[in-house]
């Protein structure tokens, strides 16, 4: 249902998508490996995948 995909140089998994036979079409990417200056900018949602499966933002 997801396909990774790594890095050729470190080996490390840079991001996933879905896969062939998916039935969501969701991307994460790995920023572990951002520079510091890419995390400061970004934007954090908060959902809730508990209970009401809404943006809590």
């Amino acid at each position: 249902m997801i396909d990774f995909h790594a890095c050729k140089t470190c080996g490390c998994i840079t991001h996933w998508g879905p896969g062939k036979n998916a039935d969501q079409e969701r991307f994460a990417v790995n920023l572990r490996m951002a520079p510091l200056e890419v995390m400061n900018a970004l934007t954090a949602r908060h959902f809730d995948g508990a209970d009401s499966f809404e943006f809590l933002d």
